[in-house]
């Protein structure tokens, strides 16, 4: 007991002897510079053990370098921002950006203080100074600082300045999903979406959308920044435009998350240059990189013409006799979008005619079509492509298979949607097995 008296004792009289070298330190400074010496004056607002109401003082001299001395000043208290932030002077409120910035580590470890909060909205005010080179350095200090307020960050983010918005919008971590999609929505200028693809780290949700806003351009170059995350759904529908969008198909195909099924389809329209890039991928396995070659080769040799005058049926008889008129061969001229070939191709193996084969196709119904598919004894990931390329039916509306391999559709289902054309049904089961059983 006697101890604990003693030491709160102690403090008490160690509170008291601050107290009184404050008020004794005070008094001096307050001496000092009611005689109007300046350098005095800008020798206290320099020091970090000047008396806090000194410097609050000192915060609206008149002499603008006191000001300055102020506004760097690591002792100067944090509520002093409020009088600074407004300075004339634009030097004064770099100093104390930079003096805030630096300060923001050590006031982030309680964000719910007042301290912290005096900062937040110091910095705000910054980030909206009519002064283009305080709004500059501020975002430059705060582009990938650690502890950079949220709020204000976006709101550097929103500038139009792009010297000031792109440094954030490029490398700041604290900009959320939300706030880049709102930014590039509500952004004047079009290098604001420029700078997003350039970010180091984009989550496969945002990626997926940014995807449906860029053009060719921009789709390029955000296929090569390799630190993006690609879904499935995505990079589907990244291939597919790549069709039409010729400088996506190399960085496509340079995805490490480009699936064999992928390539497949890449493949079947893609320039004869990225043939070679996907067969010169190391980090397909063995097989897979196997199986892409004799993709890429059997898919030239279906484009290959022996006979320049040869008609389509000539063809379609050429690939009956040889014993191909099967489904791979279906899926190569899917592929390469021959689209008469398949047509008449059905009609051969159906025995439907090919005027009828048209009309299912024209239907754009996924049943008839898978209805067709199987009558020809194709497996149905055949039918899946069907009803994308030629029946054009929306991806919304697409027929997939059951168990990832079987038909949807039961039997006398099938035999309905084909009766609904006219075709007379002759199934010889056993053929359509054996046909189902290939894929």
């Amino acid at each position: 007991m006697h101890f604990l008296k003693a030491l709160f004792g102690k403090k008490q009289k160690q509170k008291k002897t601050k107290k009184a070298r404050d008020s004794k330190r005070y008094t001096k400074e307050k001496d000092i510079i009611s005689k109007g010496d300046v350098n005095q004056k800008r020798k206290i607002a320099a020091s970090t053990k000047s008396h806090p109401e000194i410097l609050f003082y000192l915060a609206s001299d008149e002499d603008v370098q006191t000001r300055r001395e102020v506004a760097k000043n690591m002792g100067t208290p944090v509520q002093v921002s409020e009088i600074l932030v407004k300075d004339e002077d634009d030097d004064v409120r770099l100093l104390l950006a930079d003096r805030l910035v630096k300060l923001l580590p050590g006031l982030a470890e309680d964000m719910q203080s007042q301290l912290y909060a005096f900062a937040v909205k110091a910095l705000g005010t910054l980030a909206r100074d009519e002064v283009a080179k305080v709004r500059v350095a501020l975002s430059t200090a705060l582009q990938d600082h650690a502890y950079a307020p949220p709020s204000v960050a976006k709101q550097l983010a929103m500038d139009v300045e792009r010297a000031v918005a792109e440094p954030i919008l490029v490398h700041c971590a604290k900009l959320s999903d939300e706030d880049l999609m709102a930014i590039i929505s509500e952004h004047p200028e079009d290098w604001a979406l420029d700078a997003v693809i350039q970010r180091k780290t984009l989550n496969s949700d945002i990626t997926g959308k940014l995807f449906s806003l860029v053009d060719e351009d921009k789709g390029r170059k955000l296929l090569k920044n390799e630190n993006i995350a690609l879904e499935k759904q995505t990079l589907q529908n990244i291939v597919e435009k790549s069709e039409d969008y010729l400088t996506w198909q190399e960085p496509v195909a340079l995805r490490s998350e480009l699936s064999f099924s992928l390539a497949q389809q890449l493949v079947g329209f893609c320039q004869d240059t990225i043939f070679n890039v996907l067969t010169r991928r190391k980090d397909f396995d063995t097989e897979m990189a196997q199986e892409i070659s004799d993709l890429v080769k059997r898919r030239m040799d279906f484009m290959a013409v022996d006979n320049p005058g040869e008609t389509l049926e000539q063809k379609v008889n050429r690939f009956a006799t040889a014993g191909k008129l099967d489904s791979v061969t279906i899926l190569d001229a899917l592929a390469w979008k021959e689209e008469g070939f398949v047509k008449l191709s059905m009609s051969r193996l159906s025995g439907v005619h090919h005027l009828i084969v048209e009309k299912v196709f024209a239907s754009q119904s996924p049943k008839s079509i898978t209805a067709l598919s199987w009558y020809c004894g194709f497996p149905m990931r055949v039918a899946v492509e069907l009803q994308k390329t030629l029946g054009r039916v929306p991806h919304q509306s697409l027929l997939y298979a059951k168990s990832g391999l079987e038909y949807p559709l039961d039997e006398t289902d099938m035999i309905w949607q084909l009766e609904f054309f006219g075709i007379e049904i002759e199934i010889d089961p056993e053929k359509i097995a054996t046909e189902h059983s290939k894929s």
